[in-house]
């Protein structure tokens, strides 16, 4: 219901960062994907990044989990153009105009600095 007041209250959200844990639902303090869609649409915004959830291990849950069960949902529901499971270094461009698509880009994380010889 929190979720719905917020759309409700700040109509015309363009991006949602949800996070999503490494749960498989029913956890009060984590988001599985499912859940996490239904968060999306609850705030209604345009478009969905979800956050976090390759960021730590469980035991509970394989680290692929996630990303493949909100996959499943995502094409399921039709939102494959609204929701972006992005990896270590993509960048989602949201357009500038109406009727234009976000799109990816792929960046490429420097080399890490050798430390200096003492």
């Amino acid at each position: 219901m929190a979720f719905k007041e917020i759309g409700r209250r700040f109509p015309a959200i363009d991006l949602a960062l949800v996070p999503i844990a490494p749960a498989r639902g029913g956890n009060k303090n984590h988001a599985d994907p499912k859940e996490a869609l239904q968060i999306f649409a609850d705030v209604g915004a345009r478009y969905m990044i979800p956050i976090h959830f390759e960021a730590y291990h469980s035991t509970a849950v394989p680290l692929d989990e996630p990303r493949k069960r909100l996959g499943e949902e995502v094409e399921r529901m039709g939102l494959e153009d609204r929701v972006f499971a992005l990896r270590t270094g993509e960048r989602r461009m949201l357009p500038d105009g109406e009727g234009a698509s976000p799109w990816v880009t792929h960046e490429k994380a420097p080399e890490p600095r050798k430390a200096a010889a003492r």
